[in-house]
């Protein structure tokens, strides 16, 4: 019977390196590969041996609260389900992770608790954290301090896991802020999620799928919006500004060179237009979204991907294959007046070359 345990990652307060994981994985895009290390100490019992068989196993990102001495157990939030993409080793004790990042999941709202009782609000988001740990200990999952990689139930699929999972991203997204900022680690993080890419055309807009690998799909000279949603759990006092760039072979930003927070919860878009291209071939660069100045916040790395119009590729190629043919049936076909010959020959010289080159315009005239 195949395993069908789910693989756990837990990344800490322990280092800023760590908690940067933990907030980039909270405000990736649905399908953004993402990567996280271990050295061999630090993974659950047998975990080493199966890693090479990791690949396709639905993971679940954490973040895990310690403190240095272990004073206290660790306090572990789900963020982020997943998918392995790539799991391998180095220089022997060194291990490598790469996921594909999925749905939000979120510990349980808190319970309802009397407004002008902060304590028994504090007690509301302790009675959850509790809750998961007693789930997790209770299904023999390593935690930290005794691990931070190990095996154990899909939480995504078990109704019996104090968890939620459900279509709604923003609301998890807006839940797993509160849990953070409870924490000193996140106690002045600004946050935001990069929820899609659109695809504008006149007033009709409409998706753009994020592929692996790839990154988003862009169509050289056309208009597009990043969309993003931030949820801050505390006031905003002051704004707060992150920068939007792209590579100027892959296409420009529009206006503003990214986004402002300034309110506690807002949905915002960033327009992008794509390069135009002089060939027909595509490009590959990346869009780059991080903070304007010392404060904390999410640092996104995001592939880029631009294509030239299909029609225009395909008409392109039609073309040369008909000019080809006719330009072969010129020279083949002894039967053909001299007057069908000229005209089949330079018919078949402006379909297989001018014709292409306008299409993908890059005409002799154009510059």
């Amino acid at each position: 019977m195949p395993d069908a345990r789910a693989l756990f990652l837990f990344s800490s307060n322990i280092r800023p390196l760590y908690e940067q994981d933990n907030l980039n994985v909270l405000a990736a895009p649905t399908g953004l590969l993402y990567r996280f290390r271990y050295h061999r100490e630090y993974l659950g019992p047998g975990l080493a041996e199966a890693w090479d068989s990791l690949v396709g196993r639905t993971c679940i990102a954490h973040f895990s609260l310690q403190q240095p001495r272990q004073y206290h157990d660790a306090v572990i939030f789900p963020l982020r389900s997943g998918t392995v993409t790539r799991a391998t080793r180095e220089a022997g004790d060194v291990f490598l992770l790469e996921f594909s990042v999925g749905g939000a999941v979120s510990l349980k709202e808190p319970a309802p608790s009397t407004v002008n009782d902060p304590a028994a609000g504090a007690r509301a988001y302790k009675d959850r954290v509790d809750q998961y740990r007693d789930y997790l200990t209770g299904h023999d999952v390593k935690l930290p301090y005794e691990a931070w990689a190990s095996l154990g139930p899909d939480i995504t699929k078990d109704d019996a896991a104090p968890v939620d999972v459900c279509a709604d991203e923003g609301v998890m997204f807006e839940r797993s802020t509160r849990y953070l900022a409870g924490t000193s680690s996140y106690q002045n993080a600004v946050f935001y999620r990069l929820l899609r890419l659109e695809r504008r055309d006149g007033d009709k807009s409409r998706e753009v799928p994020f592929t692996p690998n790839v990154g988003y799909r862009l169509v050289t000279s056309k208009a597009y919006h990043l969309v993003f949603l931030q949820c801050q759990p505390h006031d905003v006092t002051s704004a707060r500004t992150f920068s939007a760039t792209v590579d100027e072979t892959i296409g420009r930003v529009v206006g503003l060179q990214g986004f402002e927070v300034a309110s506690r919860y807002d949905v915002t878009s960033v327009p992008i237009i794509a390069a135009e291209l002089s060939e027909a071939r595509a490009r590959e660069g990346v869009l780059e979204i991080a903070p304007e100045g010392t404060f904390q916040g999410p640092i996104l790395t995001v592939p880029l991907r631009v294509e030239p119009e299909a029609l225009k590729t395909t008409g392109a190629v039609m073309a040369s294959i008909v000019g080809l043919v006719l330009v072969g049936l010129a020279s083949l076909l002894s039967s053909l007046s001299w007057p069908a010959a000229v005209g089949s020959l330079a018919l078949g010289t402006v379909l297989a070359t001018l014709v292409p080159l306008a299409m993908t315009g890059r005409t002799p005239w154009s510059g």
